[in-house]
């Protein structure tokens, strides 16, 4: 499945998340290509990656073709 900002934007908005908002009770789950489990709190998409806060880095890129899938946690 080849994901794009147009497809991210409209899984994360789906699942109840809009950019910019932080959602520090209800984090967003990524999961990329190389099987990492990435929680999100608060999002921003750009034309090659998202943007995301996370737990202990910050805020940190994340290129589309890296994500295999984006759910609730």
């Amino acid at each position: 499945m080849a994901f794009n900002k147009d497809f991210v934007s409209s899984t994360l908005v789906a699942l109840g998340y809009e950019p910019l908002v932080l959602y520090s009770d209800k984090p967003f789950v990524i999961k990329t290509t190389n099987y990492r489990t990435i929680k999100g709190y608060m999002y921003y998409l750009n034309e090659s990656n998202i943007q995301y806060l996370s737990d202990n880095n910050g805020f940190v890129r994340l290129h589309y073709e890296r994500i295999r899938k984006i759910e609730k946690e």
